[in-house]
């Protein structure tokens, strides 16, 4: 197994013994100095404004649910575009593109000396020592995902992990499989592992790390990140970031470890952990591989941090651009996720000159369709005869023959007002705004915004679409009525409840 530097295939062992020859003058401290990046004009980078346009259409559609994209190249933006009701102002969940966060931040203790890769698990968290799997299992097996765990990386395991009172237990505990170590075999768990090492090595919380090395010298606006029961934040999962500051750590990783003209990161760790290490599908005609919590291709024609439901950090060194995409349908099952081979093919590598000729206007289409994605122009609202019926009725819900809650309904010209309660371990109480328009409402809480709004797909059917703007998570409610007989379908996942239309309002509507 090769790893790729450069122009030239070297072992791995032979890229770290260069890495650790010149790491150690190659760190800097984190003094937060930031850059903008300049912003230039598609066709003076090279990039095709009319192709770009189809890009973002094609992000647009196909389900996907894009949130916003951002592209530079030779360090120039030439594309920055969100889509209601995102705005660049609201930091997004990035998922398991974190793990390349996680991976960047396990390099950077490495060139300071307090871990290798060779190290076990036990060896640095001695409480797992009682364990074999963390006698056996090293550092660099974790990075490339060849533990020989036998993970599933499925939605249960996930969250018995981040419950777990002891997190990197949970995971050792799992079975190893012989035969599979030294193969490829995703594993989020493992993750985790690397930041609780690194944690430990460095002498600090792992978040204090990343925030010293990474995120200030990046210039990042504050961080969250999701933490496991202890208070450990999560390696495998879980940064909220806004897409240009996801921007800088892309542009991080082009300029080989460089930022603003510090060496932030040895390069020598950029070329280890983004070449092709481990083929994620032996024998298989698709050209996905690993390397060190980084996705790539067999030529590392580009290399990418990737999350689930369409989060992408990406570079493409051959074209020297830098790119980052955030969606917002990572909370489902059969979330469709943009194929980023197809992006490369289709959109960008036939779109990739020097210099292109000033093409105003495919270059004001593209502006045009930038706004429209960010500002949609109201639409006329939709109404349906019923409204007169249902205004400031109650309507009781059940599940499986139990209570589940009420919805009430108060409508005006432009919006609805819908006041909701709900039953069960944590019952609870809400009243929100939706728009009937086609635009987007949002709530008032800046913690945890949200948005709202709703269309009548026919006379008898309502929909009211909601979406978890930083986390992405939408939820659509789908209201059939017949007479006083209410049936409400949920969108993407296997719920439903029944109601019935009552004569009058529990709590009778206000009309101030």
């Amino acid at each position: 197994m090769h790893a790729y530097s450069g122009q030239h295939l070297v072992t791995p062992k032979n890229v770290m013994i260069r890495w650790f020859a010149l790491a150690l003058g190659a760190l800097c401290t984190a003094n937060g100095y930031a850059v903008d990046l300049p912003k230039a004009t598609p066709e003076s980078q090279g990039l095709d404004s009319d192709r770009l346009l189809r890009m973002l259409d094609y992000l647009q559609g196909n389900g996907f649910d894009t949130d916003s994209v951002l592209m530079a190249r030779h360090g120039k933006l030439v594309l920055e575009a969100y889509v209601a009701p995102f705005n660049p102002g609201i930091a997004h969940q990035i998922n398991s593109a974190t793990k390349s966060f996680t991976s960047t931040l396990a390099g950077l203790a490495i060139a300071e000396g307090k871990l290798s890769l060779d190290d076990t698990v036990a060896k640095v968290l001695p409480q797992y020592a009682d364990l074999p799997n963390a006698r056996a299992i090293t550092l660099r097996q974790l990075l490339g995902m060849q533990s020989g765990l036998l993970w599933g990386d499925d939605p249960k395991e996930l969250a018995q992990m981040h419950i777990a009172q002891d997190a990197g237990r949970y995971v050792l505990q799992h079975a190893r499989a012989p035969e599979l170590v030294g193969k490829w075999n995703y594993n989020s768990g493992g993750s985790h592992l690397i930041s609780l090492m690194v944690s430990r090595a460095v002498g600090m919380p792992f978040a204090d790390y990343a925030q010293q090395k990474l995120f200030t010298p990046l210039g990042f606006a504050p961080v969250e990140w999701d933490k496991d029961a202890q208070g450990h934040v999560n390696g495998s999962r879980g940064i909220y970031a806004l897409p240009t500051d996801l921007m800088a750590f892309a542009e991080l990783y082009r300029q080989h470890g460089q930022y603003a003209g510090q060496q932030l990161i040895p390069r020598a760790w950029v070329d280890y952990a983004t070449a092709p290490l481990y083929p994620v599908t032996p024998d298989s005609p698709l050209d996905d591989f690993y390397g060190a919590q980084w996705w790539t291709t067999r030529n590392r024609e580009w290399y990418v941090a990737r999350g689930g439901g369409g989060q992408y950090i990406a570079v493409l060194p051959r074209y020297d651009i830098s790119m980052v995409i955030t969606s917002r349908r990572y909370a489902f099952k059969y979330a469709q996720e943009p194929d980023f081979n197809a992006l490369v093919q289709y959109f960008i590598q036939p779109n990739t000159q020097d210099v292109l000729p000033d093409n105003a206007a495919a270059l004001n289409k593209l502006n045009a369709r930038i706004a429209q994605l960010l500002h949609p122009a109201p639409q006329s609202p939709s109404h349906s005869p019923l409204e007169a019926e249902l205004n400031g009725k109650l309507i009781t819900l059940t599940e499986a023959g139990k209570p589940a809650g009420s919805f009430r309904f108060d409508f005006a010209p432009d919006q609805m007002t819908v006041s909701q309660t709900w039953q069960g371990t944590a019952p609870g109480q809400r009243q929100f705004v939706a728009n009937i328009d086609g635009t987007w409402r949002q709530s008032d809480d800046p913690q945890s915004p949200l948005s709202f709004r709703a269309h009548w797909r026919d006379a008898k059917t309502l929909e009211i679409e909601q979406v978890v703007i930083r986390q992405g998570w939408p939820i659509t409610y789908i209201f059939s009525f017949n007479g006083n007989h209410v049936h409400i379908d949920f969108k993407d996942v296997a719920a439903a409840w029944e109601g019935t239309l009552q004569t009058a309002a529990l709590h009778p509507a206000s009309h101030d």
